[in-house]
């Protein structure tokens, strides 16, 4: 039997020179450059959704 895929989708990226090295000096240990980037990119999609739905919130109050 396979495994679930998990990983779905494919974006390469490029960074700055020095940015792995920044990354590397705060990896927990056991976690991966990759584990750090998932975990950036949901933080920072979590967050505008919130700030998303709060201005859709805010135009769907009728006027007092």
């Amino acid at each position: 039997m396979a495994r679930k895929k998990i990983n779905h989708d494919n974006m390469p990226a490029r960074f700055p020179e020095g940015t792995f090295v920044r990354m590397d000096n705060v990896l927990a240990e056991g976690e991966t450059r990759m584990d750090l980037v998932r975990g950036a990119v949901d933080l920072e999609l979590r967050k505008r959704e919130r700030v998303a739905k709060r201005q859709a919130e805010e135009t769907e109050k009728p006027d007092l």
